[in-house]
């Protein structure tokens, strides 16, 4: 009998027909001459096996999947297609399957989402096709199917954006980007412009549902961090508590001010703080009272220093403001937060800012803020340049496309 494995990762391609396309990788003990693979869904076709280095391996089948003869791979990539995992009720379609790792969906061209169960883990819109991650067990996913650019077509993807946006307000979210998507989606719907009416549409739909997942992690993390605060309130210094119960009152904060992003970091830096914070031992109280002491001492003449060095220092690069479609860098760049492009806003409006500007904006801790720079820097849309001791940032100029 041979080894069983799970897969390592799963994407499903959908097409307009309803047939699916499979794709999964396995690691199977390469000592072992056969390994079990689980195939989703009923109707196989196609199937194809390869190895690491593309050379397609023999395979039968089994109860439930197939035996691929393994021996001496690392690594074993399937892929097939079926017919049997989606379905059809009136226009509507639905997609299902129960998955132990991730799952990437890759919709049909111009399929208009209505409805996904549970909340995803992103969504993509790119050149009017969606790409969901979805998280392991159960995942449902329902569309519809139409052609782009027509009244229909745009006023059921409006209506899917509108329910979407409701159910989220409804649960108290801030959704400030969605609403405001959709309400483009109903202004170009009105000027009879459909297909941008179709992609503000898709947009509002795939912000609401981001938020709202971004927003269930900032609460279960925010509530963590409480819950760890109160269990080692008595065992670790206060000062660290201290500092824990800053970076938690700013997590709340900026939870309800519907930051949600600042709100998960700032929630996780108290959590941090905590967890890896080293247990009172008897005996070191003084010494500890004292060493906080002449920490606070060092850190606010060192604060002092910095403050008048910055006050001398503070002046704005003589630079030119690149001239930069943002919209464009939005649509280009689907994966950016909401955080990210408020702040690449600012950036256009001020012509650049010091972070320590960018911090005092959106109140945000000193460690979002850096992130935050490094990774817009990577992503090739901000420069990062030293002012004295201050760190700038400004819009990037974009490569055209060839």
């Amino acid at each position: 009998m041979g080894q069983v494995v799970t897969p390592e990762s799963l994407s499903l391609r959908i097409y307009s027909d309803g047939s699916v396309d499979i794709e999964y990788s396995v690691e199977p003990d390469p000592t072992q001459a056969q390994v079990n693979v689980t195939l989703f869904g009923a109707g196989y076709q196609d199937i194809i096996v390869v190895d690491q280095d593309g050379i397609i391996l023999d395979w039968t089948i089994n109860a439930g999947g197939i035996g691929v003869d393994s021996l001496g791979s690392s690594s074993v990539i399937v892929s097939y297609s079926t017919d049997s995992l989606t379905n059809k009720t009136g226009s509507q379609w639905t997609v299902s399957i129960t998955s132990p790792v991730d799952t990437i969906f890759t919709l049909p061209i111009g399929a208009v989402l209505v409805g996904l169960s549970p909340s995803p883990r992103g969504i993509s819109i790119i050149d009017n096709q969606a790409f969901i991650s979805m998280p392991a067990g159960t995942s449902r996913i329902s569309y519809l199917i139409g052609t782009a650019g027509t009244r229909e077509h745009a006023i059921a993807l409006l209506n899917n954006a509108k329910a979407d946006v409701n159910d989220v307000l409804e649960q108290g979210i801030i959704i400030d980007e969605a609403e405001a998507y959709l309400a483009q989606a109903i202004t170009a719907y009105q000027n009879e412009q459909y297909i941008q009416s179709e992609q503000y549409s898709t947009h509002a739909s795939a912000s609401a549902r981001e938020t709202l997942s971004l927003a269930a992690s900032a609460l279960n993390k925010i509530n963590a961090a409480k819950s760890i605060i109160d269990a080692k309130r008595s065992q670790i210094s206060d000062d660290i508590i201290a500092q824990a119960e800053d970076f938690l009152d700013q997590a709340e904060t900026n939870y309800v001010q519907g930051n949600y992003s600042a709100g998960l970091e700032s929630a996780e830096e108290a959590y941090s703080l905590v967890s890896g914070a080293p247990i009172n031992q008897s005996g070191n109280q003084t010494l500890l009272i004292a060493g906080g002491i002449l920490v606070v001492l060092v850190a606010a003449g060192y604060w002092y220093m910095s403050q008048r060095d910055t006050e001398q220092i503070l002046q704005k690069p003589d630079t030119q403001q690149p001239d930069i479609d943002l919209d464009e860098v939005f649509r280009k760049n689907p994966h950016l937060r909401t955080d990210d492009k408020a702040i690449l806003r600012m950036l256009e409006e001020t012509g650049g800012a010091f972070i320590t500007e960018i911090r005092g904006r959106f109140d945000i801790p000193k460690s979002s803020a850096w992130r935050m720079a490094r990774r817009l820097e990577d992503d090739g849309l901000i420069s990062v340049s030293k002012v004295g001791r201050e760190t700038y940032l400004q819009l990037k100029e974009q490569e055209e496309e060839q």
